[in-house]
């Protein structure tokens, strides 16, 4: 993995999301093309580091697409256009954070995520948003600091609240809250009934 290449753009990326587009600009050819092939492409990146036994021959693909994306966000000049790339970018960056974590680079993971959620709330996406929450409180777990996750989580489950009903992304949350309170200790044993 060339994990300074991605933490370079990351960087970037951060600054592009959180600018506001210009009016003047016109549509460049990136967004263009993203827009209409970009969501499709990054389902099939999920669906290969899904499939795949060796999770990081994924990585080159995913990075030459975040690049591809932080071009994109430089050129969007609509709110909608630009709203659409934050989305794609928080998806793509998460599944970056899921590539670093499997290599147990828990910081490199995190940053991902932390990108990756502000991207979705730039986007309006409240389940990538939780999402993007939910995977940061795992890192949190694996490196055993089960009390900085549950901030996360608790901010992941409101967020969760305000997305879309139909999918499960708020019984995600509370099964990884669920987690957290075994780790922390804090599960009620069961009474043995009478």
């Amino acid at each position: 993995m060339k994990r300074r290449d991605v933490l370079g753009l990351l960087a970037v990326t951060g600054a592009l999301v959180t600018l506001p587009g210009s009016d003047e600009a016109p549509r460049g050819h990136t967004v263009a093309a993203l827009l209409e092939t970009g969501e499709e492409l990054h389902r099939s990146l999920w669906q290969v580091f899904t499939l795949s036994d060796s999770k990081p021959t994924v990585f080159p693909a995913v990075h030459k697409q975040l690049d591809v994306l932080t071009k994109g966000l430089a050129e969007t000049r609509t709110a909608a256009d630009r709203a659409r790339l934050c989305t794609m970018t928080a998806d793509l960056y998460q599944l970056a954070g899921e590539l670093f974590f499997d290599a147990n680079r828990y910081t490199d993971a995190a940053q991902c995520y932390t990108l990756a959620a502000n991207a979705a709330h730039a986007g309006g996406d409240h389940d990538l948003w939780a999402c993007a929450m939910t995977r940061h409180a795992y890192v949190e777990l694996y490196a055993r600091r089960a009390p900085a996750a549950q901030p996360l989580l608790a901010v992941a489950s409101r967020i969760a609240r305000r997305g879309d009903s139909a999918l499960s992304t708020r019984h995600w949350v509370a099964a990884v809250q669920a987690q957290v309170c075994a780790g922390r200790g804090r599960h009620r044993r069961l009474r043995p009934s009478a």
